[in-house]
């Protein structure tokens, strides 16, 4: 089974570093970086900023090393501010 998986980076940079982590490790055949417009809430207060959205063409099987590597090489507390920003209850 094979698996596209998205995320999105502040800058060029840092999605070309994961591409090549991820490519050096053979965990990805493909990866595709687009430059996209955000918008979102931070902090209570509406954002948007231009950010790159990375497109990994990958192995089902190989999802849990592409995440944990992305994990490592991102902010750590990215996963922390989607939590603080979506609430499951509001429906």
């Amino acid at each position: 089974m094979y698996s596209v998986i998205m995320t999105t980076l502040e800058n060029l940079q840092d999605a070309e570093r994961i591409i090549d982590a991820l490519l050096n490790k053979k965990l990805a055949a493909c990866a595709q970086i687009q430059q996209i417009n955000s918008y979102y809430n931070f902090k209570g207060k509406r954002e948007n900023q231009t950010e790159y959205l990375l497109y990994l063409k990958t192995k089902s099987s190989l999802y849990d090393k592409i995440e944990k590597t992305i994990k490592e090489l991102r902010f750590k507390d990215y996963l922390n501010w989607i939590d603080d920003e979506t609430n499951i209850n509001y429906l």
